[in-house]
């Protein structure tokens, strides 16, 4: 497992906070991912709990998701976002999108289940003469 994927995983479940207004937990979620990204040797297992508590704003949560990631590829946290019913962190690809947001991507997947850019740059007709279709222009 690479310190890229878990850092994938953590910015997933701060997609998953920012949905629910928890600005807080998001930017701790990031922290933490931009901190894992770029440590110069691959975090091991054995050693992720002893350095999850040496990060900044890595808690206890944060360093059971790692610890859960890295023993099965996923985490309770990430999962029970998904039954909670959020929407998918594939969507936080179209809030490169000038003007779009996290609220208006999750409307954007809700109306007309587009979860990336290319799935936007395929359905783009969908989005004509819709509240949406100021942010299809640049397509």
């Amino acid at each position: 497992m690479t310190n890229q994927e878990v850092a994938q995983h953590l910015n997933e479940i701060a997609f998953f906070y920012k949905q629910n207004n928890k600005a807080f937990q998001a930017k701790a979620f990031e922290s933490v991912a931009l901190q894992v990204s770029s440590l110069s040797h691959p975090l091991e297992f054995s050693e992720a709990s002893k350095l999850a508590t040496k990060l900044q704003k890595c808690g206890p949560a944060t360093t059971k998701v790692i610890e859960q990631f890295h023993s099965t590829k996923t985490s309770d946290k990430f999962n029970k976002f998904l039954a909670d019913g959020a929407a998918p962190a594939s969507v936080a690809e179209l809030t490169r999108i000038p003007g779009v947001g996290v609220k208006t991507a999750i409307k954007i997947y809700n109306s007309f289940k587009i979860h990336t850019l290319e799935e936007l740059n395929n359905k783009i007709e969908l989005l004509k003469h819709t509240e949406y279709e100021k942010y299809i222009e640049p397509f």
